[in-house]
């Protein structure tokens, strides 16, 4: 017990330090804020397939992690992933590694997918933009198509301002892999390369563009539906579906032995024959689906053709070879036998079950559910095989003449009952009295077979036990955040009660939202993903305020991705009479007290509710205070927006900074100052 107790804390620390325990983590937190804030179900989907994406392009790392080493190490790097994509690039053309050298160590890489918009028509883009994988297309202002990009294009904020206010929207037409680079500090890296900003001056002033385009080859392919019909689609989907290929191979897999080792039946030989005919239909519909893409893609001229899976149609071609019809040469007992042996080749149907379990381990769209699956897999696997192979031992070793064999008819009278029993006991580590091994055979068997389990098994308990480990190490990095946080309060002479107010809200503020105001993930997205969700669930306030309603569509769209979500419990103070911060605040959810506090006499002059504003003007002019003091009075979510984050976008858009301030004009007399 002691060497499984030592497995299974080997498999569990494994476990933890799997990166995809905390990617499942955080896109289940998503989810769940997602549904909470009732997002439509397309754009839930759309977020949640970007997260999706992003991991299986990066496994959770990206080059930031290269910071800790040496800078000819990170330039070096930098060639071997840029370079082709840069001297594509027509200022860089004939430009030298050097260049590259330098600016690959500040490029960022973003990822879209296909069809969503990464830049709107009238969208602030401070940033410049490389086409590294897939194609962009630029549409005008009126929605016409204008080009396709490819690898090595520039498009965003090329010029050598700070900001721009984009006059195209960018669609990505593939899945596309951008790299980006805040455009200042791109222009200070070109500041030795006098040519290179020549060249990009030619593109921005002499041809008047707003994007650089290379010679890369933009054809696009997409396979066309019209010569699939709807029943080999689903054909198809099941090919393609790794749960339904581990389905069918472990079937395949417990029959087949069954059939092989303990009873040949017309009804399991029929059994085998449906599975036979269930992967020929997969080989067909696969090189079918194959010839289609093939040809299309001979139409559409492209260079790189979709890889054949090989290995998996030779696989299902060798499975489903009927090589038991060689027996029919023999006769008598042989020829029984080799018919019965000869199915030996379905066993290659097993390849599913481990590609399964190692594409289970790098990622997973439901991960605990397909790791229970795994796990189930694994014993069923490992119990369906134990008795196969005890049941072989006996009968190699004719230990059932023996008596007190538990294969004898007195101790049992359907072996394969008995051998599933004989493997459970043993892989269990307990026994049966009546059921143990006698000859040294049966023994080294048992002794191979137990030891294997114990590892085995250990390995299954580990990895359960990480997902509790997993739960538990979030808890305990927050509690020691937390606790550096209390330590830097006390050492500063903070009072206590000041102290105890920080200890109940981050308590209060892990029991809401595992201690975080938004979801992470949603916090790390490009702005072509938080953008819309951010407009679906907050841009409601904007829309239906006094101040905002007749402003620009897209300005309202880029200002609620600034709106910041704080989350305040019962008796939580939002913000003080007199203070000053330039904010002004929207409530999402709960309820808010307006408090008029004179000497030690609080006065509740209004309760506000959802939808409800307050700190209008004071979010608008500079300097101007808070008259009143507001105030949670139940578990709030409260949506602020401080002046200095988006004053940015006030002189792109003009008419709309000259409609907010008539507005407020407009209504100041009629609504209180602090409203």
């Amino acid at each position: 017990m002691t060497m499984m107790a030592f497995i299974v804390r080997i498999a569990a620390n494994m476990g933890i330090a799997n990166k995809l325990s905390s990617f499942y983590s955080n896109l289940s937190h998503l989810k769940k804020f997602l549904s909470e804030e009732k997002v439509t179900k397309e754009l839930t989907k759309r977020t949640i397939d970007y997260f999706e994406f992003m991991w299986a392009k990066s496994k959770g790392t990206n080059c930031k992690l290269f910071k800790n080493v040496s800078d000819s190490i990170k330039q070096d790097l930098a060639v071997i992933l840029y370079s082709k994509t840069l001297l594509k690039a027509p200022p860089f053309l004939n430009m030298g590694i050097g260049l590259i050298r330098r600016l690959g160590l500040n490029f960022n890489e973003v990822y879209v997918l296909d069809n969503v918009y990464m830049i709107l028509r009238n969208d602030i883009v401070n940033k410049l933009y490389i086409v590294n994988k897939g194609i962009v297309a630029l549409y005008t202002a009126d929605g016409s198509f204008l080009e396709l990009l490819g690898k090595g294009s520039m498009f965003g904020n090329i010029d050598e301002v700070e900001m721009s206010r984009s006059m195209v929207s960018v669609q990505a037409r593939t899945n596309v892999v951008l790299l980006e680079i805040d455009t200042i500090l791109f222009y200070k890296l070109l500041e030795n390369d006098p040519e290179c900003i020549a060249r990009m001056n030619y593109h921005i002033i002499g041809k008047s563009l707003s994007h650089i385009t290379s010679s890369t080859n933009c054809n696009i392919f997409k396979p066309t539906r019209s010569r699939i019909n709807v029943f080999f689609e689903t054909l198809i989907w099941m090919e393609s579906s790794m749960a339904m290929e581990l389905a069918f191979a472990m079937l395949s897999f417990v029959t087949i032995t069954f059939y092989m080792m303990f009873k040949m039946n017309v009804y399991v030989k029929a059994l085998i024959t449906l599975f036979d005919v269930i992967f020929a239909l997969k080989i067909y519909v696969n090189l079918r689906h194959i010839n289609i893409v093939y040809k299309q893609q001979q139409r559409a001229r492209r260079k790189k053709m979709t890889r054949f899976p090989i290995k998996s149609f030779l696989l299902d071609l060798l499975s489903i070879l009927p090589f038991e019809a060689l027996a029919y040469f023999f006769t008598g007992d042989l020829r029984t036998k080799l018919f019965t042996f000869l199915h030996i080749n379905r066993l290659l149907r097993m390849f599913y079950i481990f590609r399964y379990f190692k594409e289970v381990e790098q990622f997973s769209n439901h991960m605990i559910l397909e790791k229970l699956i795994a796990i189930t897999s694994y014993i069923i696997f490992v119990i369906q095989g134990g008795a196969c192979i005890f049941f072989l031992t006996a009968k190699l070793s004719e230990t059932y003449l023996h008596k007190k064999s538990w294969l004898s008819s007195k101790n049992c009278n359907d072996p394969y009952i008995c051998s599933l029993f004989y493997t459970i006991t043993t892989i269990t580590f307990h026994g049966h009295p009546y059921i143990v091994p006698h000859s040294p055979t049966d023994m080294i068997v048992c002794i191979v077979f137990s030891t294997g389990c114990k590892y085995i098994f250990a390995t299954i308990s580990g990895f359960i036990l990480s997902f509790y480990a997993h739960i538990k190490l979030s808890l305990n990095l927050y509690n020691q955040l937390v606790e550096k946080l209390l330590t830097t309060l006390m050492r500063s002479n903070i009072s206590k009660k000041l102290i105890h107010n920080v200890t109940k809200y981050t308590h209060q503020i892990w029991i809401q939202n595992n201690g975080q105001q938004m979801p992470k993930f949603l916090t790390l997205a490009p702005s072509c993903v938080t953008d819309y969700v951010m407009m679906e669930i907050y841009g409601k306030h904007l829309i239906m305020n006094p101040i905002f309603c007749n402003c620009h569509v897209d300005f309202l769209r880029q200002l609620s991705s600034k709106l910041q979500l704080t989350n305040y419990f019962a008796s939580d103070v939002i913000c003080h009479a007199g203070e000053v911060n330039s904010t002004m605040y929207f409530i999402q959810s709960g309820q808010v007290e307006v408090l008029d506090i004179e000497a030690s006499d609080e006065i509740v002059i209004d309760i506000l509710g959802k939808d409800d504003c307050f700190g209008i003007v004071q979010g608008l002019i500079n300097c101007a205070k808070h008259v009143h003091t507001f105030r949670a009075s139940h578990i709030c979510k409260i949506l602020s927006l401080e002046y200095k984050v988006w004053e940015f976008l006030l002189p792109f858009f003009p008419a709309s900074k000259y409609t907010i301030y008539e507005s407020l004009e407009n209504i100041t007399n009629t609504l209180q100052p602090n409203r």
